[in-house]
């Protein structure tokens, strides 16, 4: 979304209403494209996290496929 969005919106209330909400509707023109940004970097966190635990579980699978082999050589037949 843009700042027209904004400018838009306020555009279509009553002059009085207008001027008393002024100050929010500028603040959320201006905080928007923030809060757009934000959600970009969580959703890059979320990919760079399932990333980061599917290497994770693939690593502790490995370990644990080794350790039951070690186990069962170990074991007396």
């Amino acid at each position: 979304m843009t700042g027209s969005f904004w400018k838009e919106a306020a555009g279509k209330l009553p002059p009085e209403v207008k001027q008393r909400h002024a100050a929010a509707f500028d603040a959320a023109a201006r905080y928007e494209p923030l809060v757009d940004r934000l959600i970009e970097a969580g959703r890059y966190a979320r990919r760079a996290l399932g990333f980061a635990c599917g290497a994770a579980a693939a690593a502790l699978h490995t370990v644990a496929r080794t350790l039951d082999d070690a186990a069962r050589r170990l074991s007396p037949r």
